[in-house]
Protein backbone atom coordinates (compact mmCIF):
# COMPACT_ATOMS: atom_id res chain seq x y z
CA UNK A 1 0.00 0.00 0.00
CA UNK A 2 1.40 3.44 -1.63
CA UNK A 3 2.19 5.89 1.82
CA UNK A 4 -0.47 9.01 2.28
CA UNK A 5 1.97 11.71 0.31
CA UNK A 6 1.45 14.87 2.25
CA UNK A 7 3.46 17.25 -0.19
CA UNK A 8 1.14 15.78 -3.28
CA UNK A 9 -1.76 16.47 -1.82
CA UNK A 10 -1.30 19.88 -0.57
CA UNK A 11 -0.16 20.68 -4.15
CA UNK A 12 -3.23 19.67 -5.40
CA UNK A 13 -6.08 20.17 -2.83
CA UNK A 14 -4.68 22.72 -0.84
CA UNK A 15 -3.00 23.02 2.84
CA UNK A 16 -5.70 23.98 5.53
CA UNK A 17 -3.65 27.56 6.28
CA UNK A 18 -4.35 30.90 5.78
CA UNK A 19 -4.16 32.61 2.06
CA UNK A 20 -5.77 35.80 2.33
CA UNK A 21 -4.67 36.45 -1.13
CA UNK A 22 -6.80 33.74 -2.95
CA UNK A 23 -9.53 34.27 0.13
CA UNK A 24 -9.50 38.24 -1.39
CA UNK A 25 -9.45 37.53 -4.90
CA UNK A 26 -12.38 35.40 -4.71
CA UNK A 27 -14.58 38.08 -2.24
CA UNK A 28 -13.17 40.60 -4.95
CA UNK A 29 -14.47 38.56 -7.95
CA UNK A 30 -18.28 37.99 -6.13
CA UNK A 31 -18.05 41.82 -5.13
CA UNK A 32 -18.34 42.60 -9.01
CA UNK A 33 -21.20 40.42 -9.52
CA UNK A 34 -19.65 37.13 -10.27
CA UNK A 35 -21.24 34.08 -8.67
CA UNK A 36 -18.98 30.95 -7.26
CA UNK A 37 -20.23 28.88 -10.71
CA UNK A 38 -18.91 31.90 -12.90
CA UNK A 39 -15.16 31.14 -10.72
CA UNK A 40 -15.69 27.28 -10.98
CA UNK A 41 -16.30 27.56 -14.64
CA UNK A 42 -13.11 29.61 -15.02
CA UNK A 43 -10.37 27.86 -12.39
CA UNK A 44 -11.61 24.53 -12.91
CA UNK A 45 -11.84 24.12 -8.90
CA UNK A 46 -14.88 23.27 -7.41
CA UNK A 47 -17.26 25.25 -6.08
CA UNK A 48 -17.28 23.75 -2.51
CA UNK A 49 -13.68 23.96 -2.67
CA UNK A 50 -13.98 27.72 -3.44
CA UNK A 51 -16.08 28.66 -0.46
CA UNK A 52 -13.98 26.90 1.49
CA UNK A 53 -10.99 29.18 0.38
CA UNK A 54 -12.69 31.88 1.18
CA UNK A 55 -14.65 31.50 4.38
CA UNK A 56 -11.54 29.45 5.74
CA UNK A 57 -8.92 31.30 4.11
CA UNK A 58 -8.05 27.50 3.73
CA UNK A 59 -4.87 27.72 1.40
CA UNK A 60 -5.28 27.51 -2.41
CA UNK A 61 -2.79 25.47 -4.98
CA UNK A 62 -0.51 26.91 -7.11
CA UNK A 63 -2.60 26.62 -10.07
CA UNK A 64 -5.95 28.20 -8.76
CA UNK A 65 -4.17 31.08 -7.27
CA UNK A 66 -2.97 31.98 -10.69
CA UNK A 67 -6.60 31.59 -12.21
CA UNK A 68 -8.14 33.47 -9.58
CA UNK A 69 -5.14 36.38 -10.56
CA UNK A 70 -5.92 36.45 -13.87
CA UNK A 71 -9.45 36.68 -13.42
CA UNK A 72 -9.54 39.47 -11.12
CA UNK A 73 -6.81 41.20 -13.67
CA UNK A 74 -9.65 40.85 -16.63
CA UNK A 75 -12.12 41.94 -14.52
CA UNK A 76 -10.41 45.09 -13.51
CA UNK A 77 -9.77 45.36 -16.92
CA UNK A 78 -13.12 45.67 -17.95
CA UNK A 79 -15.76 48.85 -17.63
CA UNK A 80 -19.41 48.73 -18.46
CA UNK A 81 -20.19 50.53 -22.09
CA UNK A 82 -21.16 54.25 -21.93
CA UNK A 83 -22.33 56.43 -24.98
CA UNK A 84 -19.42 58.61 -24.82
CA UNK A 85 -16.69 55.60 -24.92
CA UNK A 86 -14.84 55.54 -27.86
CA UNK A 87 -14.37 52.05 -28.53
CA UNK A 88 -10.84 52.53 -27.80
CA UNK A 89 -11.04 49.22 -25.39
CA UNK A 90 -11.57 45.62 -26.44
CA UNK A 91 -13.32 43.02 -24.55
CA UNK A 92 -11.64 39.38 -24.49
CA UNK A 93 -14.73 38.01 -25.29
CA UNK A 94 -14.51 34.78 -27.36
CA UNK A 95 -16.20 35.47 -30.51
CA UNK A 96 -16.03 32.42 -31.86
CA UNK A 97 -17.77 30.63 -28.83
CA UNK A 98 -20.18 33.25 -29.15
CA UNK A 99 -20.85 32.81 -32.79
CA UNK A 100 -20.63 29.06 -32.85
CA UNK A 101 -23.52 29.36 -30.04
CA UNK A 102 -25.92 31.77 -31.66
CA UNK A 103 -25.82 29.30 -35.14
CA UNK A 104 -26.65 26.45 -33.39
CA UNK A 105 -29.72 28.14 -31.74
CA UNK A 106 -30.12 29.99 -34.80
CA UNK A 107 -30.29 32.98 -33.65
CA UNK A 108 -29.86 36.48 -35.16
CA UNK A 109 -28.47 39.45 -33.65
CA UNK A 110 -31.65 40.53 -33.81
CA UNK A 111 -33.11 38.01 -32.26
CA UNK A 112 -30.30 37.79 -29.08
CA UNK A 113 -31.70 41.30 -28.77
CA UNK A 114 -34.88 40.35 -28.12
CA UNK A 115 -34.06 37.18 -25.94
CA UNK A 116 -31.43 39.27 -23.87
CA UNK A 117 -33.64 42.40 -23.70
CA UNK A 118 -30.67 44.07 -25.13
CA UNK A 119 -30.00 46.75 -27.71
CA UNK A 120 -29.50 45.39 -30.88
CA UNK A 121 -26.81 48.15 -31.90
CA UNK A 122 -24.91 47.12 -28.33
CA UNK A 123 -24.90 43.46 -29.01
CA UNK A 124 -23.37 44.45 -33.00
CA UNK A 125 -21.25 46.86 -30.72
CA UNK A 126 -20.22 43.98 -28.70
CA UNK A 127 -19.84 41.16 -31.49
CA UNK A 128 -18.20 43.66 -34.51
CA UNK A 129 -16.07 46.08 -32.65
CA UNK A 130 -15.75 44.32 -29.37
CA UNK A 131 -16.87 46.69 -27.26
CA UNK A 132 -16.37 46.21 -23.31
CA UNK A 133 -19.86 44.44 -22.06
CA UNK A 134 -21.32 45.30 -18.93
CA UNK A 135 -21.43 42.75 -16.22
CA UNK A 136 -25.17 43.02 -16.75
CA UNK A 137 -24.63 42.44 -20.38
CA UNK A 138 -22.34 39.26 -19.95
CA UNK A 139 -25.01 37.50 -17.55
CA UNK A 140 -27.73 38.26 -20.31
CA UNK A 141 -25.61 36.91 -22.71
CA UNK A 142 -24.56 33.81 -20.81
CA UNK A 143 -27.85 32.77 -19.95
CA UNK A 144 -29.88 33.24 -23.49
CA UNK A 145 -26.93 31.58 -25.25
CA UNK A 146 -26.56 28.75 -22.53
CA UNK A 147 -22.51 29.29 -22.05
CA UNK A 148 -20.31 29.03 -19.65
CA UNK A 149 -18.64 31.84 -17.92
CA UNK A 150 -14.69 30.07 -19.10
CA UNK A 151 -16.49 29.71 -22.70
CA UNK A 152 -17.07 33.50 -22.87
CA UNK A 153 -13.96 34.69 -21.30
CA UNK A 154 -11.88 31.72 -21.13
CA UNK A 155 -9.89 29.07 -22.33
CA UNK A 156 -13.02 26.20 -22.93
CA UNK A 157 -14.28 25.73 -26.58
CA UNK A 158 -18.17 25.42 -27.22
CA UNK A 159 -19.20 22.47 -28.52
CA UNK A 160 -22.45 22.44 -29.61
CA UNK A 161 -24.41 19.17 -27.79
CA UNK A 162 -24.67 16.79 -31.12
CA UNK A 163 -25.69 12.89 -30.38
CA UNK A 164 -24.20 12.82 -34.39
CA UNK A 165 -21.56 14.33 -36.72
CA UNK A 166 -24.48 15.45 -38.95
CA UNK A 167 -24.77 19.45 -39.59
CA UNK A 168 -27.35 20.64 -37.73
CA UNK A 169 -29.55 23.22 -39.44
CA UNK A 170 -30.42 26.50 -37.45
CA UNK A 171 -34.05 26.29 -36.45
CA UNK A 172 -35.61 29.98 -36.43
CA UNK A 173 -37.28 30.95 -32.79
CA UNK A 174 -40.35 33.15 -33.34
CA UNK A 175 -39.87 36.50 -33.58
CA UNK A 176 -42.17 36.88 -30.32
CA UNK A 177 -40.51 35.79 -26.94
CA UNK A 178 -42.78 33.07 -25.53
CA UNK A 179 -43.11 35.13 -22.59
CA UNK A 180 -43.79 38.71 -22.76
CA UNK A 181 -41.92 41.89 -21.53
CA UNK A 182 -44.54 42.63 -18.89
CA UNK A 183 -45.79 38.83 -17.61
CA UNK A 184 -43.57 36.29 -15.40
CA UNK A 185 -43.81 32.76 -16.23
CA UNK A 186 -46.53 32.38 -13.96
CA UNK A 187 -48.82 34.95 -15.83
CA UNK A 188 -48.14 37.66 -13.00
CA UNK A 189 -48.57 40.83 -14.05
CA UNK A 190 -45.13 42.90 -13.79
CA UNK A 191 -44.51 46.32 -12.02
CA UNK A 192 -45.32 48.20 -15.19
CA UNK A 193 -42.70 50.83 -13.47
CA UNK A 194 -39.88 48.08 -13.88
CA UNK A 195 -38.98 47.98 -17.87
CA UNK A 196 -38.36 44.59 -18.78
CA UNK A 197 -34.54 46.02 -20.12
CA UNK A 198 -33.74 46.04 -16.88
CA UNK A 199 -30.61 44.88 -15.75
CA UNK A 200 -30.62 41.71 -13.33
CA UNK A 201 -31.32 42.54 -9.99
CA UNK A 202 -28.41 41.11 -8.23
CA UNK A 203 -27.90 41.14 -4.02
CA UNK A 204 -25.41 43.89 -3.40
CA UNK A 205 -25.06 44.60 0.43
CA UNK A 206 -26.83 44.27 3.68
CA UNK A 207 -27.15 46.21 7.05
CA UNK A 208 -27.99 44.33 10.26
CA UNK A 209 -28.89 45.16 13.81
CA UNK A 210 -29.59 44.04 17.41
CA UNK A 211 -32.80 45.18 18.92
CA UNK A 212 -34.39 44.38 22.00
CA UNK A 213 -38.18 45.47 21.83
CA UNK A 214 -39.96 45.73 25.01
CA UNK A 215 -43.17 43.92 25.91
CA UNK A 216 -45.01 43.05 29.33
CA UNK A 217 -43.78 40.72 31.49
CA UNK A 218 -44.94 37.27 32.05
CA UNK A 219 -43.55 34.77 28.85
CA UNK A 220 -42.03 31.84 29.60
CA UNK A 221 -39.03 33.45 27.62
CA UNK A 222 -38.25 36.17 30.49
CA UNK A 223 -34.94 35.86 32.25
CA UNK A 224 -35.04 37.10 35.92
CA UNK A 225 -31.38 39.50 35.72
CA UNK A 226 -32.75 41.06 32.07
CA UNK A 227 -35.92 43.10 31.57
CA UNK A 228 -38.90 42.03 29.78
CA UNK A 229 -37.92 41.92 25.71
CA UNK A 230 -37.68 40.71 22.37
CA UNK A 231 -34.63 40.51 20.79
CA UNK A 232 -34.24 40.61 16.77
CA UNK A 233 -31.37 40.98 14.17
CA UNK A 234 -33.49 43.16 11.90
CA UNK A 235 -32.07 42.70 8.15
CA UNK A 236 -31.90 45.20 5.05
CA UNK A 237 -30.89 43.10 1.86
CA UNK A 238 -30.21 45.84 -0.69
CA UNK A 239 -30.31 44.78 -4.42
CA UNK A 240 -27.92 46.73 -7.63
CA UNK A 241 -30.93 48.58 -8.51
CA UNK A 242 -32.03 50.04 -5.23
CA UNK A 243 -34.51 47.32 -4.51
CA UNK A 244 -34.48 46.79 -0.12
CA UNK A 245 -35.87 43.60 1.37
CA UNK A 246 -36.49 43.19 4.82
CA UNK A 247 -36.45 40.66 7.31
CA UNK A 248 -35.53 39.70 11.07
CA UNK A 249 -34.30 36.67 12.86
CA UNK A 250 -35.68 35.82 16.59
CA UNK A 251 -36.15 32.97 19.03
CA UNK A 252 -33.02 32.46 20.58
CA UNK A 253 -32.17 32.92 24.56
CA UNK A 254 -30.15 36.07 25.23
CA UNK A 255 -27.00 34.13 25.63
CA UNK A 256 -26.89 33.19 22.12
CA UNK A 257 -28.02 36.82 20.65
CA UNK A 258 -24.35 37.56 19.39
CA UNK A 259 -24.47 34.30 17.89
CA UNK A 260 -27.44 35.12 15.88
CA UNK A 261 -25.85 38.48 14.53
CA UNK A 262 -22.74 36.70 13.17
CA UNK A 263 -25.00 33.68 11.73
CA UNK A 264 -27.18 36.31 9.81
CA UNK A 265 -23.99 38.42 8.99
CA UNK A 266 -21.85 35.22 7.70
CA UNK A 267 -24.80 33.94 5.58
CA UNK A 268 -25.88 37.33 4.20
CA UNK A 269 -22.84 37.93 2.85
CA UNK A 270 -23.20 34.48 0.95
CA UNK A 271 -26.26 35.57 -0.63
CA UNK A 272 -24.18 39.09 -2.17
CA UNK A 273 -24.31 38.46 -5.81
CA UNK A 274 -26.96 36.27 -6.28
CA UNK A 275 -30.29 36.76 -8.09
CA UNK A 276 -33.39 37.27 -5.15
CA UNK A 277 -34.96 34.92 -7.97
CA UNK A 278 -33.41 32.20 -7.59
CA UNK A 279 -34.27 31.62 -4.04
CA UNK A 280 -34.80 27.82 -3.64
CA UNK A 281 -31.06 27.64 -5.17
CA UNK A 282 -30.03 29.72 -2.21
CA UNK A 283 -31.61 28.45 0.47
CA UNK A 284 -30.44 24.98 -0.36
CA UNK A 285 -27.03 26.80 -0.46
CA UNK A 286 -27.40 28.63 2.35
CA UNK A 287 -28.38 25.34 4.37
CA UNK A 288 -25.11 23.79 3.35
CA UNK A 289 -23.11 26.77 4.12
CA UNK A 290 -24.43 26.64 7.54
CA UNK A 291 -23.33 23.03 8.37
CA UNK A 292 -24.04 20.59 5.60
CA UNK A 293 -27.28 20.87 5.63
CA UNK A 294 -28.43 20.92 9.01
CA UNK A 295 -32.22 21.82 9.76
CA UNK A 296 -31.79 23.45 13.42
CA UNK A 297 -30.39 25.71 15.35
CA UNK A 298 -29.35 29.29 15.24
CA UNK A 299 -28.31 28.85 11.14
CA UNK A 300 -31.92 27.97 10.48
CA UNK A 301 -33.36 31.15 12.48
CA UNK A 302 -30.35 33.18 10.67
CA UNK A 303 -31.62 31.67 6.98
CA UNK A 304 -35.31 31.87 8.21
CA UNK A 305 -34.52 35.74 8.02
CA UNK A 306 -32.37 36.03 5.12
CA UNK A 307 -35.01 34.11 2.72
CA UNK A 308 -38.17 36.38 4.12
CA UNK A 309 -36.23 39.48 3.09
CA UNK A 310 -35.61 37.57 -0.37
CA UNK A 311 -39.19 37.33 -0.67
CA UNK A 312 -39.90 40.70 0.23
CA UNK A 313 -37.71 41.65 -3.15
CA UNK A 314 -39.26 39.45 -5.29
CA UNK A 315 -42.43 40.91 -4.62
CA UNK A 316 -40.86 45.11 -5.31
CA UNK A 317 -39.58 43.33 -8.39
CA UNK A 318 -43.10 41.71 -9.72
CA UNK A 319 -44.90 44.14 -8.29
CA UNK A 320 -47.46 42.27 -6.20
CA UNK A 321 -47.68 41.45 -2.73
CA UNK A 322 -46.00 38.26 -0.93
CA UNK A 323 -49.29 36.94 -0.22
CA UNK A 324 -50.48 36.80 -4.24
CA UNK A 325 -46.94 35.49 -4.97
CA UNK A 326 -47.94 32.49 -2.65
CA UNK A 327 -50.86 31.75 -3.42
CA UNK A 328 -53.16 33.95 -3.82
CA UNK A 329 -56.54 32.96 -1.92
CA UNK A 330 -58.22 35.61 0.38
CA UNK A 331 -57.08 39.44 1.42
CA UNK A 332 -58.28 39.07 4.90
CA UNK A 333 -57.28 36.53 7.86
CA UNK A 334 -58.56 35.53 11.12
CA UNK A 335 -56.57 36.57 14.10
CA UNK A 336 -56.43 35.58 17.88
CA UNK A 337 -55.32 37.70 20.86
CA UNK A 338 -52.05 35.81 22.33
CA UNK A 339 -50.37 37.56 24.97
CA UNK A 340 -51.63 39.37 28.24
CA UNK A 341 -53.02 35.61 29.61
CA UNK A 342 -49.67 34.95 31.21
CA UNK A 343 -49.21 32.07 34.01
CA UNK A 344 -47.67 34.22 36.55
CA UNK A 345 -50.00 36.85 36.32
CA UNK A 346 -53.18 36.34 38.72
CA UNK A 347 -56.07 34.55 38.27
CA UNK A 348 -58.45 37.98 38.99
CA UNK A 349 -57.03 39.55 36.45
CA UNK A 350 -58.00 36.89 33.51
CA UNK A 351 -61.36 38.57 32.87
CA UNK A 352 -60.25 42.39 32.62
CA UNK A 353 -57.91 41.17 30.20
CA UNK A 354 -60.54 38.93 28.52
CA UNK A 355 -62.84 42.02 28.62
CA UNK A 356 -59.92 44.11 26.98
CA UNK A 357 -59.39 42.15 23.65
CA UNK A 358 -63.47 41.96 23.03
CA UNK A 359 -63.44 46.12 23.06
CA UNK A 360 -60.63 45.71 20.91
CA UNK A 361 -62.55 43.72 18.31
CA UNK A 362 -60.87 40.40 18.60
CA UNK A 363 -62.96 37.38 18.52
CA UNK A 364 -60.67 34.56 19.79
CA UNK A 365 -57.77 34.89 21.84
CA UNK A 366 -55.18 32.26 23.70
CA UNK A 367 -54.99 31.49 27.71
CA UNK A 368 -51.82 29.72 29.06
CA UNK A 369 -52.83 27.07 31.44
CA UNK A 370 -49.58 24.19 32.80
CA UNK A 371 -48.28 26.41 35.80
CA UNK A 372 -50.95 26.09 38.75
CA UNK A 373 -50.40 23.10 41.31
CA UNK A 374 -53.37 21.66 40.54
CA UNK A 375 -56.10 20.40 37.65
CA UNK A 376 -59.20 22.60 39.90
CA UNK A 377 -56.99 25.42 39.68
CA UNK A 378 -55.98 25.41 36.09
CA UNK A 379 -59.47 24.66 35.20
CA UNK A 380 -60.66 27.74 37.39
CA UNK A 381 -58.49 30.05 35.39
CA UNK A 382 -60.42 29.28 32.24
CA UNK A 383 -63.93 29.22 34.01
CA UNK A 384 -63.14 32.70 34.69
CA UNK A 385 -61.90 33.79 30.93
CA UNK A 386 -65.13 31.92 29.31
CA UNK A 387 -67.71 33.60 31.99
CA UNK A 388 -65.84 37.18 31.17
CA UNK A 389 -66.07 36.97 27.28
CA UNK A 390 -69.54 34.65 26.94
CA UNK A 391 -69.44 31.56 24.14
CA UNK A 392 -69.36 33.71 21.02
CA UNK A 393 -65.82 34.22 21.38
CA UNK A 394 -63.43 31.36 20.58
CA UNK A 395 -60.75 30.31 22.88
CA UNK A 396 -57.37 28.49 22.79
CA UNK A 397 -55.22 27.06 25.51
CA UNK A 398 -52.02 27.05 25.65
CA UNK A 399 -49.73 24.50 27.53
CA UNK A 400 -46.05 25.04 25.80
CA UNK A 401 -45.05 20.91 26.50
CA UNK A 402 -46.15 21.33 30.56
CA UNK A 403 -48.35 18.18 31.24
CA UNK A 404 -47.24 14.40 31.23
CA UNK A 405 -49.60 11.90 28.94
CA UNK A 406 -51.74 11.54 32.05
CA UNK A 407 -52.07 14.69 32.89
CA UNK A 408 -52.66 16.35 29.36
CA UNK A 409 -56.07 13.57 29.34
CA UNK A 410 -57.17 13.92 32.79
CA UNK A 411 -57.29 17.36 32.60
CA UNK A 412 -58.18 17.87 29.14
CA UNK A 413 -61.36 15.84 29.26
CA UNK A 414 -62.36 18.13 32.47
CA UNK A 415 -61.63 21.30 29.77
CA UNK A 416 -63.95 19.83 27.32
CA UNK A 417 -67.11 21.38 28.95
CA UNK A 418 -65.63 24.85 28.19
CA UNK A 419 -65.95 24.67 24.33
CA UNK A 420 -62.19 25.11 23.40
CA UNK A 421 -61.17 25.60 20.02
CA UNK A 422 -57.80 23.74 20.66
CA UNK A 423 -55.30 22.71 23.26
CA UNK A 424 -52.04 23.81 22.14
CA UNK A 425 -48.91 21.72 23.10
CA UNK A 426 -50.05 19.49 25.75
CA UNK A 427 -46.90 17.47 26.11
CA UNK A 428 -43.54 17.19 24.70
CA UNK A 429 -43.20 17.86 20.82
CA UNK A 430 -41.27 14.85 20.71
CA UNK A 431 -43.38 12.30 22.13
CA UNK A 432 -45.68 11.81 19.00
CA UNK A 433 -47.09 8.23 19.92
CA UNK A 434 -47.83 9.76 23.37
CA UNK A 435 -49.27 12.79 21.20
CA UNK A 436 -51.14 10.03 19.70
CA UNK A 437 -52.29 8.81 22.66
CA UNK A 438 -53.35 12.54 23.68
CA UNK A 439 -55.57 13.35 20.56
CA UNK A 440 -57.48 10.00 20.64
CA UNK A 441 -58.43 10.34 24.14
CA UNK A 442 -59.78 14.38 23.59
CA UNK A 443 -62.56 16.22 21.97
CA UNK A 444 -60.95 18.82 22.00
CA UNK A 445 -58.66 19.00 19.14
CA UNK A 446 -54.90 19.26 19.73
CA UNK A 447 -52.50 22.15 18.00
CA UNK A 448 -48.62 21.44 17.46
CA UNK A 449 -45.74 21.93 15.79
CA UNK A 450 -44.24 25.51 16.89
CA UNK A 451 -41.32 23.75 18.62
CA UNK A 452 -39.78 21.39 15.12
CA UNK A 453 -37.44 22.47 13.02
CA UNK A 454 -37.32 21.64 9.17
CA UNK A 455 -40.50 20.19 7.14
CA UNK A 456 -40.10 16.23 8.22
CA UNK A 457 -41.42 16.41 11.84
CA UNK A 458 -44.78 17.48 10.57
CA UNK A 459 -44.43 14.46 7.95
CA UNK A 460 -44.31 12.17 10.83
CA UNK A 461 -46.87 13.85 13.13
CA UNK A 462 -49.51 14.11 10.08
CA UNK A 463 -49.18 9.67 9.15
CA UNK A 464 -49.14 8.75 13.11
CA UNK A 465 -52.33 11.24 13.11
CA UNK A 466 -51.25 12.89 16.43
CA UNK A 467 -52.68 16.13 15.76
CA UNK A 468 -55.62 17.96 14.48
CA UNK A 469 -54.14 21.15 13.21
CA UNK A 470 -50.56 22.12 12.22
CA UNK A 471 -49.18 25.20 13.84
CA UNK A 472 -45.88 26.14 11.70
CA UNK A 473 -43.51 28.49 13.26
CA UNK A 474 -42.01 30.69 10.46
CA UNK A 475 -38.18 30.80 12.09
CA UNK A 476 -37.83 27.48 12.57
CA UNK A 477 -39.06 25.48 9.58
CA UNK A 478 -36.63 27.71 8.22
CA UNK A 479 -38.87 30.50 6.26
CA UNK A 480 -41.99 31.22 4.03
CA UNK A 481 -40.89 28.80 1.36
CA UNK A 482 -40.53 25.99 3.66
CA UNK A 483 -43.96 26.88 5.57
CA UNK A 484 -45.60 26.97 2.26
CA UNK A 485 -44.39 23.26 1.84
CA UNK A 486 -45.73 22.07 5.28
CA UNK A 487 -48.76 23.78 4.58
CA UNK A 488 -49.78 21.90 1.26
CA UNK A 489 -48.94 18.75 3.42
CA UNK A 490 -51.60 19.35 6.03
CA UNK A 491 -53.49 20.02 3.21
CA UNK A 492 -53.27 16.77 1.62
CA UNK A 493 -53.99 15.45 4.74
CA UNK A 494 -57.53 17.40 5.40
CA UNK A 495 -55.93 19.16 8.52
CA UNK A 496 -55.79 22.90 9.10
CA UNK A 497 -53.25 25.00 9.57
CA UNK A 498 -52.41 28.15 11.82
CA UNK A 499 -49.25 30.42 12.42
CA UNK A 500 -47.02 31.34 15.23
CA UNK A 501 -46.03 34.62 16.06
CA UNK A 502 -44.59 37.12 13.52
CA UNK A 503 -47.57 38.06 11.86
CA UNK A 504 -46.45 41.07 9.82
CA UNK A 505 -44.96 37.95 7.98
CA UNK A 506 -47.10 35.03 8.15
CA UNK A 507 -50.57 37.08 7.44
CA UNK A 508 -48.64 36.98 4.12
CA UNK A 509 -48.41 32.56 3.95
CA UNK A 510 -52.00 32.56 5.61
CA UNK A 511 -53.38 34.62 3.38
CA UNK A 512 -52.29 32.10 0.40
CA UNK A 513 -53.56 28.74 1.71
CA UNK A 514 -57.44 27.21 1.82
CA UNK A 515 -56.75 25.40 4.88
CA UNK A 516 -55.65 28.42 7.33
CA UNK A 517 -57.73 29.05 10.28
CA UNK A 518 -56.35 31.39 12.31
CA UNK A 519 -53.17 33.81 12.24
CA UNK A 520 -51.40 33.98 16.19
CA UNK A 521 -51.84 38.20 16.57
CA UNK A 522 -48.81 38.60 19.02
CA UNK A 523 -47.90 42.27 18.69
CA UNK A 524 -43.86 41.85 19.84
CA UNK A 525 -42.21 42.82 16.57
CA UNK A 526 -45.29 45.47 15.27
CA UNK A 527 -42.63 48.04 16.89
CA UNK A 528 -40.06 47.76 14.38
CA UNK A 529 -42.49 49.26 11.51
CA UNK A 530 -43.73 52.01 10.71
CA UNK A 531 -47.68 51.06 10.04
CA UNK A 532 -48.07 47.45 10.70
CA UNK A 533 -50.58 45.66 9.23
CA UNK A 534 -53.82 46.62 10.64
CA UNK A 535 -56.99 44.62 12.13
CA UNK A 536 -60.97 44.96 11.80
CA UNK A 537 -63.44 43.62 13.26
CA UNK A 538 -60.82 40.19 14.41
CA UNK A 539 -59.65 39.94 11.32
CA UNK A 540 -55.67 41.43 9.84
CA UNK A 541 -55.83 43.56 6.35
CA UNK A 542 -53.64 42.33 4.29
CA UNK A 543 -51.34 44.72 2.45
CA UNK A 544 -51.24 45.61 -1.34
CA UNK A 545 -47.77 47.04 -1.67
CA UNK A 546 -45.69 45.30 -3.77
CA UNK A 547 -43.22 43.14 -1.27
CA UNK A 548 -44.26 42.60 2.43
CA UNK A 549 -45.87 46.19 2.24
CA UNK A 550 -43.78 47.18 5.35
CA UNK A 551 -40.94 49.64 6.24
CA UNK A 552 -38.47 49.63 9.32
CA UNK A 553 -39.16 52.10 11.73
CA UNK A 554 -35.25 53.45 11.57
CA UNK A 555 -36.18 55.50 14.81
CA UNK A 556 -37.26 52.74 16.37
CA UNK A 557 -34.39 50.52 15.71
CA UNK A 558 -32.14 53.26 16.93
CA UNK A 559 -34.30 53.56 19.97
CA UNK A 560 -33.83 49.65 20.75
CA UNK A 561 -30.26 49.11 19.00
CA UNK A 562 -28.34 47.01 21.54
CA UNK A 563 -25.26 46.80 19.15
Amino acid sequence: MASFDRKRFDEHHGERSVDPAAARDISKLLSMGLTLKDIADYTGAKRQHLSKVKTESRNAAPDLRKSLKEMVDAENAKSPIKESDNASREDPIKLDNLRSAMRHLGLSQADLAKKSGLAEGYISHIITKRRVASMEARRKLLDVLGLRYKQLYGNEEFVAPVSTQEEIKPVRLPSEPVVKPHSSPLHIKLDPNYPAEAPLSRIQGFETHVVAVPREPGASTDIADKPPATVFVTLQLRTTDGIEGIGHATLVPWSMNGALKAAVDALSQEVVGRSPMDLERIVADLYWAAGAGSTAGVAVHAIAGIEVALWDIRGKITGQPVHKLLGGFTDRVKVYASGSFWRPHRPEDIPDAGRAFVEQGFRAMKLRLGGESSPAKEIERLRLLREEVGDNIDLMVDINRGWSVNQAITIGKQLEEYGLYWLEDPIDHLDLEGQARVADALTVPIAAGEYHYGIEPFRYMLERRSIDIVMIDLVRVGGLSRWMKVAHMAEAFNVPVVSHLVPEFLCHAMAAIPNGIYTEYMPWSLPLYKEPPRIENGELILPQAPGLGLEFDEDAIRLYRMD
